[in-house]
């Protein structure tokens, strides 16, 4: 079994060969959630020197906050604008996810929110590993890439929240990341299962 493989019905021969849980591995959320946080500002620092090589009129290397009682409203509107932006970007983000579930499977994902976060997930199919980190790294690649495309045409007011927005969404999927590096090393035949919580590895006994 080679190639790009999707299928509802896992072959009499393959078995567990790993499975990752957030729900029950406390110890994989928070290395996650702290390699997220490198990521954030890793990425952010790229973004930032991208920006500033594409639009060098925004003058980002003497950036200046200030905040006084007349500025609060509008820091608080704008405050409550990003955060909807962000929300946003969380459903665009798991979209795509679904998305390419949808492609590969023909079938519609299941969409949820568990705790802090929301997912997509494809629990009665089985994906081989290329359909699989297509499905991961969508969302990263092309969120991304839209982003660095608008750093040409948003007004300069915009380019930081853009940025911020591309970022959130980069250090975000710490976890799709992971998991496409990982399946680079699984036999090639390898199966995954995706069930929103984490997913589950199947190789052949």
């Amino acid at each position: 079994m080679k190639g790009s493989q999707v299928m509802q019905s896992l072959p009499a021969d393959y078995e567990v060969h790993k499975t990752f849980d957030l729900s029950k591995n406390i110890r994989l959320a928070i290395l996650m959630n702290l390699l997220g946080l490198v990521l954030f500002f890793v990425f952010g620092w790229l973004m930032l020197s991208a920006a500033s090589a594409i639009r060098p009129e925004a003058a980002f290397g003497n950036l200046e906050l200030t905040l006084n009682l007349v500025d609060l409203i509008p820091a608080l509107g704008l405050l409550v604008g990003f955060l909807g932006l962000a929300f946003l970007m969380l459903i665009f983000h798991e979209g795509l996810h679904g998305l390419f579930f949808w492609v590969f499977t023909g079938a519609r994902p299941k969409f949820g929110f568990k705790g802090v976060y929301a997912y997509a997930a494809a629990p009665d199919w089985y994906l081989s590993r290329l359909p699989y980190v297509v499905v991961a790294l969508a969302p990263l690649v092309i969120l991304t890439a839209l982003g660095v495309a608008a750093l040409w045409v948003v007004p300069a007011s915009w380019i930081l929240p853009s940025l911020l927005l591309v970022t959130l969404n980069a250090s975000g999927a710490i976890g799709d990341i992971m998991i496409s590096f990982w399946t680079l090393w699984l036999p090639e035949d390898a199966l995954i299962q995706d069930f929103g919580d984490g997913v589950s590895v199947y190789v052949r006994a």
